[in-house]
């Protein structure tokens, strides 16, 4: 029981750290999105300023489209896995959680179906 409480405990890690990251992804999408806006306010009084703006905007949705895919898919994934994990970890699929973290875990794939046996 001891070691199901350590694999909870290091998913909970992990989620933190995943969740960390995409907050991290976002201002580093939002500095790149403040550059471009500094870029077209700079160059706005050239005589290419309408190909100019055409190009950012195209940049600025492509960074909003991008990231916000990104940051969708990651929570949903992760939300469901987390939530399985929760109601049990008989449950869900244990090769699940090594091909998720991969060496992150805790528990290898052996340990785990040992525990898996322990819990039926």
């Amino acid at each position: 029981m001891y070691f199901v409480r350590a694999e909870q405990k290091q998913l909970e890690v992990n989620f933190k750290y995943i969740t960390m990251n995409i907050y991290v992804n976002q201002v580093s999408m939002m500095m790149e999105l403040i550059s471009y806006v500094y870029l077209y306010v700079v160059i706005q009084q050239q005589l290419m300023e309408k190909i100019v703006m055409m190009v950012i905007i195209i940049l600025m949705m492509n960074v909003i489209i991008v990231n916000f895919i990104v940051i969708k898919f990651v929570m949903i994934t992760f939300k469901d896995f987390v939530f399985n994990c929760k109601k049990g970890l008989e449950i869900i699929d244990i090769n699940q959680c090594i091909s998720i973290f991969g060496d992150n875990l805790l528990v290898k794939s052996e340990e785990c179906e040992r525990q898996q046996l322990d819990f039926q």
